[in-house]
């Protein structure tokens, strides 16, 4: 039973809610789980925490873990992994604001743009001399 103060501050996620997050069923990844085979890269494998109830629980770290090893596998396609890993990213910042787009203004005359309208796009060509301009 781990009583790390850190698990305590950071999201943990029961096995279904880790299996969404991951992309796979409940039973695959509990089986793996049973059997150790989401190990690290030095070996080590990564067991679930365990709260005093005796249920298993995952942070982010050890789900980016798991994800790294199914790509390490095969288990996981190149777009697979990037989709996980970003869905790890949005779960790491959905609670502390930083994770949210930032609006663009002005951007097409939204109804947010303070300004007059779409402004016509300059060419950053035209910011240059030429060469053959007498002042250079």
């Amino acid at each position: 039973m781990s009583t790390d103060i850190t698990a305590a501050l950071e999201p943990t996620y029961s096995a279904r809610e880790a299996a969404a997050v991951l992309k796979r069923s409940y039973s695959w990844l509990d089986q793996r789980l049973r059997r150790g085979e989401f190990a690290r890269p030095d070996g080590t494998v990564v067991p679930p925490l365990r709260s005093p109830g005796g249920y298993r629980y995952r942070t982010i770290a050890m789900l980016r873990d798991i994800a790294a090893c199914c790509s390490r596998n095969g288990w996981y396609s190149i777009e697979e992994l990037k989709s996980v890993l970003r869905e790890l990213v949005m779960e790491a910042y959905r609670d502390t604001g930083e994770g949210e787009i930032p609006r663009l203004r002005g951007c097409l005359g939204s109804s947010t743009d303070t300004g007059s309208g779409p402004q016509p796009v300059r060419s950053r060509a035209s910011n240059f001399s030429s060469p053959s301009d007498p002042t250079v």
